[in-house]
C-alpha cells in the first residue's frame, strides 16, 4: 500500500512513501545499514521522541510530531554520528528522510502533518 506524508497547512507532499517502524525491531534498526533513501521516501519511526546517527552511511532531515502529527521540530542535513536527544516538546514520533528531501518543502513547528493512504 502506498502513503503520502502531507503538510496539510500548506498543501504540499513531502513524501510520496511512507515506510513505517512499529515494531521494536523495526524502531531499533531504522535507517541502519541502508546506503541511502529515495528523496520520495521517508521512514516514520513510532515512539521515537529522539534520534541517533551512530553508523548511518548518509545525512538524514528529520521532522519530529507530537502524537497528532503536529510538527515539533525540524532538522535538516544531520550527519552520521550525532544525538538528537530532544525532538521538541511533546515529540511522540519522528519522520525520517535523506538530506536534502525536505530543500524545496516547506514545513516548520506547528505545522499539521497528515499521512494519507
Amino acid at each position: 500500500m502506498m502513503s503520502q506524508l502531507v503538510n496539510t497547512s500548506n498543501g504540499q507532499t513531502l513524501a510520496n512513501f511512507v515506510e513505517v517502524a512499529s515494531t521494536f525491531a523495526q524502531r531499533n534498526k531504522g535507517l541502519l545499514g541502508r546506503e541511502t533513501l529515495d528523496s520520495n521516501r521517508t521512514l516514520w519511526i513510532h515512539k521515537c521522541p529522539s534520534i541517533h546517527t551512530f553508523f548511518m552511511k548518509f545525512r538524514l532531515d528529520v521532522i519530529f510530531v507530537d502524537r497528532n502529527l503536529k510538527v515539533t521540530s525540524v532538522h535538516r542535513d544531520v550527519g552520521p554520528w550525532r544525538l538528537i536527544f530532544y525532538g521538541g516538546w511533546g515529540a511522540k514520533d519522528v519522520f525520517e528522510f535523506t538530506a536534502g528531501a525536505l530543500s524545496n518543502r516547506e514545513v516548520q513547528p506547528g505545522d499539521q502533518l497528515n499521512v494519507i493512504d
